[in-house]
């Protein structure tokens, strides 16, 4: 399962390459009509460097798809039946977009490569015309899904500070999502912390993460369950006082355990936080 946690918005225009020679994973067939088809909009091409240029590539599945709830950032991709050396280039009609990311493939049967583009909402919507394929959205998910923060003390300077977060599906659908991807390093970084004192705010630990083994599970309707989190990995406390927290934390919704999966299903993720302010007395 290929899967995004964010994605900056960001076309890149380049102007289309004249064609020559064929790279290596490109057909020598349809390397001497890239002059021709890298011209024509919705064709997808490896770039190739220098004088010669590359040639078609065939794609196997394509797909247009929003990764922000506010559905104004997109990823459109393609499944290759190569993977070329090069960085693809979908070609648009003024000039191509150069692919942000390109790989192993997914998929259909017989994909080795993929390639995928950012795109704003506008662009989406033109090479979802070109691929003559369905933009799709993102919609709510997770109704009735809250979020309850609690410090489990009492707490002492110098030991672990737990805060458990209390998860509760009051819907009537279960709630699917993304469990772990952030904890690979010295904390889960699904998790966000801050503290005051007095109106003065603590330093905030600098502990970024190296992603990590993630799992998609489901929360029954009228099910609960727990996360627990120790604050000291977030803030050092040094000295008795009560302490106002400033607690988050963060997941991606699915739909099942195939939401999320390019390209069919890539859109199928909702964005959701639980945020509180609370009280934590130290002694």
């Amino acid at each position: 399962m290929i899967t995004r946690r964010s994605l900056i918005l960001g076309v890149v225009m380049a102007p289309i390459a004249v064609a020559g020679a064929s790279v290596g994973g490109v057909r020598k067939a349809d390397a001497r009509r890239v002059r021709q088809a890298a011209r024509v909009p919705g064709k997808v091409y490896a770039r190739g460097r220098g004088r010669g240029g590359g040639g078609l590539l065939r794609t196997l599945g394509s797909g247009v798809f929003s990764v922000s709830n506010a559905n104004d950032a997109y990823v459109a991709v393609v499944q290759l039946e190569v993977l070329p050396k090069d960085s693809p280039v979908l070609a648009m009609r003024r000039g191509v977009l150069n692919a942000e990311s390109w790989g192993s493939g997914f998929g259909a049967s017989g994909a080795k490569g993929s390639a995928s583009w950012r795109l704003d909402r506008a662009t989406a919507d033109e090479v979802a015309r070109l691929w003559r394929v369905t933009r799709r959205d993102r919609a709510p998910l997770g109704a009735g899904l809250v979020g309850r923060w609690n410090p489990k003390g009492p707490f002492v300077v110098g030991k672990p500070l737990e805060i458990v977060l209390t998860l509760d599906n009051g819907g009537t659908t279960p709630v699917w999502f993304n469990t772990g991807g952030r904890q690979r390093g010295a904390r889960d970084n699904r998790f966000l912390f801050g503290a005051k004192m007095g109106g003065d705010a603590l330093a905030v630990v600098d502990a970024p993460d190296f992603g990590g083994i993630g799992s998609i599970q489901p929360l029954e309707p009228g099910k609960t369950l727990e996360r627990r989190e120790d604050l000291s990995r977030w803030v050092a406390i040094t000295k008795p006082g009560l302490y106002q927290v400033s607690c988050r934390y963060e997941l991606e919704l699915t739909t099942s355990t195939k939401g999320g999966q390019w390209p069919d299903h890539g859109h199928e993720i909702w964005d959701w936080a639980v945020d509180d302010v609370i009280d934590v007395r130290v002694g």
